[in-house]
């Protein structure tokens, strides 16, 4: 389906996965050989100090093979889940719950990110992103948030939606600017003509 997207859910442990192991490992690596390097006269402790040398020079390595594959492949990541979130003209589903648009107060859509988008890179993480860190922001009249991450195969995805999108501004629960940055639609001619657009439909209504 065209207006579906696949959820997207950190799982539990997550400091345990990705370029985190990395960090882990430098960093418990640089305490040890500082601490050991205090107790140099004492043998199991200079052998920790060594293994410790090993897990510095050896999350570098790794971490410089992490930057230079980047290029070509894109940042690993762990999805606990399979659900998806759907819009459709009448309600937002997310996974198994049905979100009426009569019972949502404001929508708010961040889809900045897709498969492949290069990124620059913050230590050992990849330049390829995986396409997970867009966000879609809930807030229902009873007062309750839902924020849901979604994934983007290509750049402006969502603009898949553009049916029910345009339903959702209409109804007043997506702001008109936040509209527009879904669909892509930047230049000031495309804008005036999707003006033209939105008030033709309204006149045909």
């Amino acid at each position: 389906m065209k207006s579906e997207f696949k959820i997207y859910r950190r799982p539990k442990y997550f400091f345990l996965y990705q370029e985190n192991s990395l960090y882990w490992t430098f960093g418990i690596g640089v305490f040890l050989w500082w601490t050991t390097s205090f107790f140099g006269s004492v043998e199991f402790l200079v052998s920790i100090g060594n293994f410790a040398k090993v897990m510095v020079f050896g999350s570098c390595i790794m971490g410089s093979i992490n930057l230079f594959t980047g290029f070509m492949e894109y940042a690993w990541f762990t999805n606990n889940s399979v659900d998806w979130l759907k819009f459709k003209s009448e309600s937002i589903e997310v996974a198994d719950k049905i979100y009426p648009i009569d019972g949502i107060k404001k929508i708010e859509i961040v889809c900045s990110d897709y498969k492949g988008m290069f990124q620059y890179p913050v230590g050992f993480e990849y330049m390829r992103s995986a396409g997970v860190d867009n966000l879609i922001k809930i807030e229902l009249m009873n007062g309750e948030m839902q924020h849901i991450r979604f994934m983007q195969e290509y750049s402006h995805h969502i603009a898949l939606a553009r049916p029910e999108l345009i339903v959702y501004y209409k109804q007043d629960i997506l702001h008109y600017y936040n509209l527009l940055e879904c669909l892509g639609i930047s230049d000031y001619q495309e804008i005036q003509e999707f003006k033209k657009t939105l008030a033709y439909e309204a006149y045909k209504t």
